[in-house]
């Protein structure tokens, strides 16, 4: 993450997002886990599914935070918003 800890130095800040994904004998993924992630002062949260309340709404907004980044690297997924819609 040297490119992130360069940005985090400054005034805006950045988040690294990690996924950890199932895949469903169906060929559908369902995500488990988002980490998002700083440069190592700040270290880093794994958000997992919530439906209600204040989780939801981290939940989801980690689900931005991932689709933004993934929407970057062309190809790590095949439709990255399909499996953000079903959650």
């Amino acid at each position: 993450m040297p490119y992130a800890t360069l940005i985090n130095a400054t005034s805006p800040k950045i988040y690294a997002t990690r996924i950890l994904l199932f895949w469903h004998k169906d060929g559908t993924l369902k995500p488990l886990a988002i980490e998002l992630s700083m440069s190592q002062p700040q270290g880093y949260q794994v958000y997992t599914p919530a439906e209600y309340a204040v989780e939801g709404s981290i939940w989801h907004l980690a689900k931005a935070y991932e689709l933004v980044n993934d929407s970057g690297s062309i190809g790590s997924l095949a439709n990255p918003d399909q499996w953000l819609r079903d959650c």
